[in-house]
C-alpha cells in the first residue's frame, strides 16, 4: 500500500493558490456526488428495513393468532376425547352383551375349546419335530381367564386339561429351591385336579440344557409330574438338549 503524502493543511491555516483550488473543487465535487449516491443508497435501505420490519410485525401477529388457534384446538380434542371413552367403554359394553358367543349352548363352547387346546398341541409337536422348541401349551388358562362363564366351563371339562408340557429348565431352579412351595406345584395341581380321572400326556423338553447338563435339577421335578398323573398317565414325550442326562433322568424315572 503507498503511503499518503504529507498534507500542510494539518499543521497550519494556509491559503490555497492557484491550480490547488481548481483540484480541491473538482475533489469536492466528486465527494458530494458519492454521499449523494450513499445517502440514497441509504434511504432506499431505510425504506426496505422498515417495511421489513412492518412485515415482521404482521407475521408475528399471524404466528400468535394461529399458536392461539392450536391452543384452543388441542384443548378441544383432550375435551371431546375425555368424553369420548367413557361413551365408548359404555357401548362395547352393551356389544359385548349382545355378542351372540353369550348365547352359544355349552356344548359348542367345549367344542371350540378342544378344538383350540388340540391346536396348541399340534402346534407344539409341529415345532418339536422341527427345531425343537415349543411354547408352553396355556390354551385352558388362557380361554378361563375371558370371563367368568367360560372359566366355569373350562375348569369343569376333563377334556380340556389333556395335555401337560413344560420347559424343565424354566422351573427346576425354582422348584430345587423350594419343592414345597413353587410354580410348578401349582401349575402341576391345576391340571391333576382339573383333568379329574382323564388320561393326560406329558412333555417334558429342555431336559440337559446348560443348566442342568446332568439332569440332577430336573430329575426330582421329572419324578414330581410322572407321580402326580401316575396311572393317568397316556403319553410321555421327552425332549433332551444335552445326552448328559440321559442316565440320570431315565434311569431313576423309570426305576422308581
Amino acid at each position: 500500500m503507498i503511503a499518503s503524502p504529507p498534507n500542510p493543511n494539518s499543521s497550519k491555516n494556509r491559503v490555497p493558490h492557484g491550480d490547488e483550488i481548481v483540484a480541491l473543487r473538482s475533489l469536492v465535487q466528486f465527494e458530494a456526488s458519492v454521499l449523494q449516491t450513499l445517502d440514497e443508497s441509504i434511504k432506499r435501505a431505510k425504506a426496505t428495513q422498515a417495511e421489513s420490519e412492518i412485515r415482521l410485525e404482521a407475521a408475528k401477529r399471524e404466528l400468535e393468532a394461529a399458536m392461539s388457534a392450536l391452543a384452543a384446538a388441542h384443548e378441544s380434542v383432550a375435551t371431546l376425547e375425555t368424553l369420548r371413552e367413557p361413551l365408548q367403554t359404555s357401548m362395547n359394553t352393551k356389544l359385548g352383551i349382545l355378542h351372540p358367543i353369550r348365547r352359544m349352548p355349552t356344548e359348542l363352547l367345549v367344542e371350540i375349546f378342544q378344538y383350540r387346546v388340540e391346536e396348541d398341541e399340534t402346534v407344539r409337536r409341529l415345532d418339536a419335530d422341527l427345531d425343537g422348541n415349543w411354547g408352553l401349551c396355556d390354551a385352558p388358562l388362557t380361554l378361563s381367564a375371558v370371563c367368568s362363564r367360560w372359566r366355569e366351563i373350562v375348569l369343569s371339562q376333563p377334556c380340556l386339561w389333556r395335555f401337560f408340557n413344560i420347559t424343565a429348565s424354566h422351573f427346576a431352579p425354582q422348584y430345587q429351591l423350594n419343592q414345597a412351595v413353587n410354580p410348578l406345584n401349582a401349575r402341576l395341581k391345576h391340571w391333576i385336579v382339573h383333568s379329574q380321572d382323564r388320561k393326560v400326556s406329558v412333555a417334558i423338553r429342555g431336559i440337559g440344557d446348560a443348566f442342568d447338563t446332568d439332569g440332577t435339577k430336573s430329575g426330582p421335578l421329572i419324578r414330581k409330574i410322572l407321580a402326580g398323573f401316575g396311572p393317568r398317565l397316556e403319553r410321555l414325550h421327552f425332549l433332551f438338549t444335552g445326552c448328559m442326562a440321559f442316565d440320570h433322568v431315565l434311569g431313576p424315572t423309570t426305576t422308581s
